[in-house]
């Protein structure tokens, strides 16, 4: 399956590239970065932190100010047998359409994505009316709807209600008229993906939602997740996480990413039982093991600075199996299985 030329793919990104005009210089934060995202799958992309986990995916919303998409093309199709859409070239009416209601985010800091300010309830309906009303999309909810439109205003607080009975949450009547600060950090990301479900998204971005969680909180979120998938609430997951034992629960393929490109694409199994790329097995031997002789093994050196980044492949410096050709020409995907490739001169075919 080639990223980007399945007729099934939700998404397809194609040789993207996103830089960052800093003082210092241009910064290219995403480098050339392909994949696709299967209707029905949950796809996961893992690496070390400030690898551009994130930026890639907040590009697919294009939310990446101060950020420029510089190349590429970032295709999205509601449903199977859909004309696909470049968001890249969408203006900012389409964006709208596109934002919530194609594709909804839980973002990484429940504290700093919601209003301290409104009652979960009113943020939640929010995302109910923005569906109903787009053109007021930049309007406070409770001050957008006037005093005398009361009814209108109680149809989309039931609607949030609903939707957080539907999310197991106990005494949904309740919480949505708790403010945030009232909430737990565990009822807090459920309040976050209440808010993303409201547009009722074919793709829901987890931008290290479970990050700032306990193990245990962290577990339901999981289970929550796969549930709202399998009860078809949303088609495919996009899940961001270094956590790479989170990654295996719940992803059925996986993307590394290092400094702005990818290192390896594939299936979960074959990623965790057959690593190819270098970086790959460097962050395998960094996840702690039951056996208590076993020895972390952390990968030497820095994440490169991505103004000044290393010409060829931007992992050769920490790299111990490098080549002469890995400091001089940067690797493209090559398969080395059906669904697995891997961007190492290792495995290139020359």
């Amino acid at each position: 399956m080639i990223p980007g030329n399945s007729p099934q793919s939700l998404i397809s990104v194609n040789a993207l590239n996103i830089n960052f005009n800093t003082s210092r210089g241009i910064a290219h934060v995403v480098k050339d970065v392909n994949f696709s995202i299967e209707f029905g799958e949950t796809f996961g992309l893992v690496g070390e932190s400030g690898c551009g986990k994130s930026v890639t995916s907040r590009s697919l919303m294009r939310l990446i100010h101060p950020g420029k998409i510089d190349s590429g093309s970032i295709l999205i199709t509601k449903a199977p047998g859909n004309e696909p859409v470049d968001i890249v070239k969408c203006n900012d009416k389409a964006l709208q359409m596109i934002r919530g209601q194609t594709i909804g985010m839980i973002f990484q800091e429940p504290d700093m994505a919601l209003n301290p300010i409104m009652r979960v309830g009113n943020q939640i309906a929010e995302a109910y009316y923005i569906q109903d009303y787009p053109k007021g999309f930049q309007t406070v909810f409770h001050r957008v709807l006037p005093k005398f439109n009361r009814q209108k205003k109680e149809h989309y607080l039931a609607k949030a209600i609903e939707l957080l009975k539907a999310l197991n949450i106990p005494g949904p009547e309740t919480v949505a008229r708790q403010y945030p600060h009232q909430l737990s950090g565990g009822m807090k990301q459920r309040i976050l993906i209440a808010i993303a479900l409201a547009g009722s998204p074919s793709l829901l971005i987890s931008d290290e939602s479970t990050s700032s969680l306990d193990v245990s909180i962290q577990s339901q979120i999981i289970v929550l997740l796969n549930q709202l998938k399998k009860e078809q609430r949303i088609q495919s997951i996009l899940f961001i996480t270094h956590d790479l034992g989170l990654a295996a629960m719940c992803c059925n393929r996986l993307a590394v990413m290092y400094a702005g490109s990818m290192c390896e694409i594939g299936c979960v199994p074959e990623i965790f039982n057959q690593p190819k790329h270098p970086y790959t097995q460097a962050l395998l031997e960094t996840i702690p093991r039951k056996s208590r002789t076993t020895t972390l093994k952390p990968i030497i050196g820095q994440v490169p600075d991505l103004v000044d980044a290393p010409t060829g492949c931007r992992f050769h410096p920490r790299c111990s199996q490098k080549v002469e050709k890995c400091e001089q020409e940067m690797p493209s995907m090559h398969f080395i299985g059906q669904d697995h490739q891997v961007a190492c001169w290792l495995y290139a075919k020359c």
